[in-house]
Order: C-alpha cells, then sequence, then structure tokens
C-alpha cells in the first residue's frame, strides 16, 4: 500500500484572506491544497459547533452559509506533500486546529490486514454516475450488503478532483456546481478487502483513503 497522510483543517467559515477580503480563507487553503498537487480536496459546513473562542455556533438563519459555522477541509498527499502544504497552512491560519493522521492510499491492489480495522473514506463528486444512479448511492447499496454499518454520507461545500477544478455549492453561487461527497465507515480489513474490486471498478475519478483505527463498540 502507498502511504499518504490525511490533512484536516477546522476554522469558522467567515474567516477571510487578509489580501482579498472577500476570499474565504477556506477557499485559500483549498487553494494551496491545489498548488501541492493533492489529488483533491473538500469543504464541508458543520451544523453546529464550538469555534476556538469558545463560542457555541449553530444554524440560526435560514441559509447555513451565513450562520458562520466552523468549515472543515479534508485532503490526503504523499508525506512530502502534506509536510510542504502544512508549512504554508501555519503561516496563512492564526485560528483554526490542522490535524495529519496516517493512512493509506487504496490502490488496485491492496491486501490489508484481515484482524485489524479500519476507517474508510471515499471522496467523490455528487454528480459522479455509476450507470443511471449517483455513485455514491451505488457505493451505499454495496456497502449495505457486504455488511457495513454506521455508514455517513457528508456533501460538501466546495471542493476539487482529480481534474482540479473548483466545485463550490450551488445553494450559495449563482452558478451550477458538482458538489463534492465524502462517504465514511469502518470495518475489519476482511470486510474491506472483500468490497476493495466493486470499489476499483467504481471510483474512478474520486480517492480513496483508509487508516488503522481501533474500535471500541459497532453494533
Amino acid at each position: 500500500m502507498e502511504p499518504y497522510k490525511m490533512v484536516r483543517i477546522v476554522l469558522n467559515e467567515f474567516e477571510f484572506n487578509d489580501e482579498h477580503k472577500q476570499q474565504f480563507l477556506y477557499d485559500e487553503i483549498l487553494d494551496i491544497l491545489h498548488k501541492h498537487n493533492f489529488p483533491g480536496a473538500t469543504a464541508y459546513r458543520s451544523s453546529e459547533g464550538i469555534s476556538g473562542d469558545g463560542i457555541f455556533r449553530m444554524a440560526l438563519l435560514e441559509d447555513p452559509a451565513y450562520n458562520n459555522l466552523p468549515v472543515v477541509v479534508e485532503s490526503a498527499g504523499k508525506h512530502l506533500q502534506v509536510e510542504a502544504a502544512v508549512r504554508d497552512l501555519r503561516l496563512r491560519l492564526t485560528k483554526g486546529e490542522i490535524l495529519v493522521m496516517e493512512g493509506y492510499k487504496l490502490m488496485k491492489e491492496e491486501h490489508l490486514d484481515p484482524g485489524r480495522h479500519y476507517m474508510l473514506k471515499i471522496f467523490l463528486q455528487e454528480s459522479h454516475k455509476w450507470f443511471e444512479s449517483p455513485l455514491y448511492q451505488t457505493i451505499l447499496e454495496d456497502l449495505n450488503e457486504r455488511g457495513f454499518i454506521w455508514t455517513t454520507v457528508t456533501k460538501g461545500i466546495e471542493g476539487f478532483g482529480r481534474n482540479h477544478p473548483i466545485h463550490e455549492d450551488s445553494s450559495f453561487f449563482s452558478f451550477h456546481a458538482a458538489e463534492p461527497v465524502i462517504i465514511e465507515t469502518a470495518a475489519s480489513g476482511a470486510i474491506i478487502n472483500e468490497m476493495i474490486p466493486a470499489l476499483r471498478e467504481k471510483v474512478t475519478e474520486g480517492f480513496i483513503f483508509v487508516t488503522p483505527v481501533d474500535v471500541i463498540l459497532d453494533q
């Protein structure tokens, strides 16, 4: 397996670029990851949260884009890519959280340790299709058939993929968008190994990341 690191950045939505006051700081973070040739990145807005100043934030206004909720940006890259990007991120973020976790990019011929458990994250676009069905829904059905439980789908507000266009949430921006989607679940290596051929067949434009975890409860 090819070692990768996942970067997770959390900040308030209404943090702005110092030089370009109309640019959200999470936009600049995506630009930084793009500059360092990450294979993709997704920004998503939480529904509630606690910011770095200890303020409890929730959706009080009808349009969630105006509630200054915490935004999470996630991406994964090779070790040297991540180290270089983190140096740039530390220069730009004065408030927020940057986490890095070890893991692997799931390739075609992988075999995970069947006795260990892993978190599986699949990065897609909502517009990706499997025949006539949304790809993320097809993958959910596949996961369900193979016994995966406690699987979540998170739709992002902005991101980029392998071809590197920035995709933005059309509920806030005026043009059509291909919103990013993250599927997240956890299972034993044995169960994930059974799923790998189907994932590699269907996920031709997205990114699949796995990292070892300790499962305390999964019922």
